[in-house]
C-alpha cells in the first residue's frame, strides 16, 4: 500500500519507519519524509509527500518499519513466485511506481481510470506529480521556521486516494493484512 499510496522509489518505501529518531512520519500533518534524518539525499531523491487517508490510518498502527522484512529482495522474490509474476527483466518493484506516475498524469484526461476522474477539473498539476515522484524539490527556508504545508500536494493526494479506493472496490481485500497462514 505504501508504494501505491505514495509513488515512492521502492527502496525508500522499504526504508520507511515511524520511529521518532528517524523523523520520517509527522502524524499531526500526515506527512511522510522518505529520507530518514541524517541520511544524505542522493541524486535519486526521496520525496516528502502527504499520506493518503487510507495509508495514514495504517501508518498510525505501526511502531517501526512499515515493511517489516529483513530482506526486501527475498520478500519480493517470494511474493512474485507465489503470484506467478515474471521474474527476469519483465517485473520488479518499479512497475508500481511507474504505473502510479502514469495514473497521476492521466487524471483529468480521457485516459483516466474512471469517468469521474476524466473530468479536466481533476487534472493533477505536473509540478505535483514531479514532487510526488521525487523529481522536483520544493526547497524553502520558510520550511525551517514554519511547519510543512500539507496542502501543497492536494490534487496529487486526492488522486492517490481515489486510486486506492478504486483498487479496494475492484479487488476487495487488496490492502488487508494477510492472515498468518497466507504469509
Amino acid at each position: 500500500m505504501l508504494s501505491v499510496g505514495t509513488s515512492a522509489r521502492p527502496y525508500a518505501v522499504h526504508d520507511f519507519s515511524t520511529k521518532a529518531d528517524r523523523r520520517q512520519w509527522n502524524s499531526e500533518r500526515k506527512v511522510i519524509a522518505f529520507n530518514p534524518a541524517g541520511r544524505r539525499q542522493t541524486r535519486k531523491r526521496r520525496a516528502i509527500v502527504i499520506a493518503p487517508k487510507q495509508l495514514a490510518e495504517r501508518i498510525e498502527g505501526v511502531d517501526d518499519f512499515f515493511v517489516p522484512f529483513l530482506s526486501i529482495k527475498s520478500a519480493w522474490e517470494a511474493m512474485i513466485q507465489k503470484l506467478g509474476w515474471p521474474i527476469d527483466g519483465e517485473g520488479g518493484m518499479k512497475p508500481v511506481r511507474r504505473s502510479m506516475g502514469q495514473l497521476l498524469r492521466d487524471a483529468g484526461t480521457p485516459r483516466a481510470w474512471s469517468a469521474e476522474w476524466s473530468n479536466p477539473a481533476r487534472k493533477v498539476p505536473t509540478e505535483q506529480i514531479e514532487v510526488q515522484l521525487g523529481h522536483r524539490v520544493i526547497d524553502s527556508v520558510t520550511d525551517l521556521y514554519a511547519g510543512f504545508d500539507p496542502d501543497y500536494q492536494n490534487e496529487a493526494t486526492a488522486a492517490l486516494e481515489a486510486i486506492i479506493d478504486a483498487i479496494i472496490r475492484l479487488c476487495p481485500g487488496a490492502f488487508s493484512e494477510l492472515s498468518e497462514g497466507e504469509k
